[in-house]
C-alpha cells in the first residue's frame, strides 16, 4: 500500500510545524530575547556573511553551466536568475515542493524539458548529500575524536561517488534494453544526465564541494556569533541544520525541522538546548533572509519573471 502527502496535508502539516515552533520558542526563549542579539551584531559581520552564501549561489550556478554545456553557454546571468529562484522556492515551500520549481525554470529559461532536468536535479542532490557529509567528516577530524573511525568515513565517501557514476549507468542500461516502454525512457534520461567523463565527474564534484565549503563556513561563522561553541561545533550544527531537507515532513519555510536538526547536532557537544534553540532559530531568520534577497535580486533581474510552481504538479 502506498501513502502519498496530498497538497492539503502538506500545507497543514508545514503549518502546524510552524505554529509549534513560534509558540515553542516563546515558551522556552522569548523572541524578544532571541531577537535581541542581532543588535550587538556589526553591519559589516552581517555583509561578509550574506556575500558568502551569495557567493555559494553563484558558484552553483557555474555547477548548472558546466553540466549543460551546450544549453546555457554564456548565459551566466539567466542561470543565476533560475538558481536564485529555485532557492527562493525551495526555502519557502514546504515538504522540499520547491524542488518541482526546478524543471519549470529550466522548461522556461532554457526549454530543457523535465526529461532532462529532473534526473540532473537528483545528480546534483547525490552531489549535495555527498558533499554535506564529507564536510561532516573533515569537521569530526579536525576536532581530534574518533580519528580512526572519520578517516574510514571519509575514505568511504570518497568512494561513494565514483561508484554511482561507474554502477548506475550499468543498471539503467539494463532496464533500457529490457522495454521500450516509458520506464526505458525514463532510465535513459536518467543515464544520459550523469557526467560524460572523469574530468566532468571531477569537476562537478569539485564545484559542490566548494560551494558547501563556503555556504557552511557563513552559516558556522553565524552559530558562532549567537552561542560560545567551537569552529567544529558550530560547522557540525549547520550541517545538522541542512541534513533535515532530506526529512519527508518539513514545516513551511523548514520551520521546526531546521531547527531541530541544528539543536540535535550540538546537543553531544555539551551545548545547552536553550542555547542551541537561540542559535538555530537565529541562523534559520539569517537563512530565510538571505533566500528573500536572492528571490528579489532575482526578480529583479532582466529575462523572464520567475514562474509559480504548482505543488499540484508534485503529487500527480
Amino acid at each position: 500500500m502506498s501513502f502519498k502527502l496530498t497538497t492539503p496535508i502538506r500545507l497543514l502539516t508545514g503549518g502546524l510545524l510552524l505554529i509549534v515552533l513560534l509558540l515553542g520558542v516563546e515558551y522556552l526563549l522569548g523572541w524578544k530575547a532571541v531577537l535581541v542579539p542581532w543588535s550587538s551584531l556589526h553591519p559589516l559581520q552581517a555583509v561578509i556573511a550574506v556575500a558568502l552564501v551569495l557567493a555559494s549561489y553563484v558558484i552553483r550556478t557555474l555547477r548548472l553551466l558546466y553540466f549543460f554545456p551546450g544549453e546555457l553557454k554564456q548565459s551566466l546571468l539567466p542561470a543565476l536568475k533560475l538558481m536564485l529562484a529555485h532557492n527562493f522556492w525551495n526555502n519557502l515551500l514546504p515538504m522540499r515542493s520547491g524542488e518541482i520549481s526546478f524543471p519549470i525554470l529550466m522548461q522556461s529559461y532554457f526549454r530543457i524539458g523535465p526529461g532532462r532536468s529532473i534526473p540532473a536535479l537528483l545528480w546534483f542532490r547525490l552531489l549535495d548529500l555527498y558533499a554535506v557529509f564529507m564536510l561532516g567528516v573533515i569537521a569530526l577530524m579536525r576536532s581530534g575524536n574518533g580519528i580512526g573511525i572519520t578517516l574510514l568515513l571519509a575514505a568511504g565517501l570518497t568512494a561513494v561517488i565514483p561508484l554511482a557514476w561507474m554502477l548506475l549507468p550499468r543498471l539503467l542500461r539494463r532496464v533500457e534494453a529490457r522495454d521500450s516502454n516509458l520506464i526505458s525512457r525514463i532510465a535513459g534520461n536518467i543515464r544520459a544526465s550523469f557526467p560524460s567523463s572523469w574530468g566532468s565527474l571531477y569537476i562537478s564534484t569539485g564545484w559542490t564541494l566548494l560551494n558547501w565549503a563556503v555556504k557552511l563556513a557563513a552559516f558556522a561563522w553565524i552559530l558562532a556569533q549567537f552561542i560560545a561553541i567551537d569552529a567544529t561545533t558550530a560547522v557540525l550544527g549547520a550541517i545538522g541544520g541542512e541534513l533535515t531537507s532530506v526529512l519527508p515532513l518539513h514545516g513551511i519555510a523548514g520551520a521546526g525541522t531546521y531547527e531541530a536538526g541544528i539543536v540535535v547536532a550540538m546537543l553531544p557537544a555539551g551545548v545547552e538546548y536553550r542555547q542551541a534553540l537561540l542559535a538555530a532559530v537565529n541562523l534559520h531568520i539569517f537563512v530565510l533572509s538571505c533566500a528573500l534577497l536572492g528571490g528579489a535580486a532575482s526578480y529583479l533581474m532582466p529575462g523572464k519573471s520567475i514562474p509559480v510552481p504548482s505543488l499540484r504538479h508534485q503529487d500527480r
